[in-house]
């Protein structure tokens, strides 16, 4: 049986991600275009990872910092429909969070995504605010953070 590998990103992966981004989540104004993608990948300005299956990409996250904030944005957690439900979700949260440089993970969810705030939910993440209207047909946005400590043992990812 064939099992998941959660990896970062290499150029070749950017198409299959761009997809994966455009089918999951339409219209989100933090997406990824080709270039910033590349260059995510090529200079490792952000951490883009993804997950792959019998070598097909069927799931990614981005991590980015942005200024001086104590926390590091998880701005994605995608997994292809097909996957949905098979732990790759769990898998690309958890080995982002390790990789996460600073002391405070953060991310969005709609309040919609039941199974995404369950699983966001057992891994320790709670809700800090709303962010009203936060997605293009209205919806809010339910802010999440996890307390992570000090994180001395982590390669630094620059600010945006």
């Amino acid at each position: 049986m064939s099992e998941t590998i959660i990896r970062p990103a290499e150029p070749g992966d950017v198409p299959a991600v761009l997809r994966l981004q455009n089918d999951l989540f339409p219209g989100d104004p933090n997406a990824l275009d080709e270039p910033a993608a590349l260059e995510t990948v090529e200079f490792r300005k952000k951490m883009l990872f993804v997950a792959g299956f019998e070598g097909q990409v069927v799931g990614f996250t981005l991590l980015k910092n942005r200024g001086v904030r104590p926390w590091t944005g998880i701005d994605f957690v995608g997994v292809a429909p097909a996957f949905a439900g098979l732990g790759i979700g769990r898998q690309l949260t958890a080995f982002s969070l390790f990789h996460v440089p600073r002391p405070i993970a953060r991310l969005f969810v709609r309040p919609s995504n039941a199974p995404a705030r369950a699983l966001y939910k057992r891994l320790g993440f709670r809700q800090s605010s709303i962010r009203v209207g936060s997605y293009e047909d209205g919806e809010d946005a339910l802010v999440l953070m996890k307390w992570l400590g000090p994180r001395f043992l982590r390669s630094p990812l620059p600010p945006d």
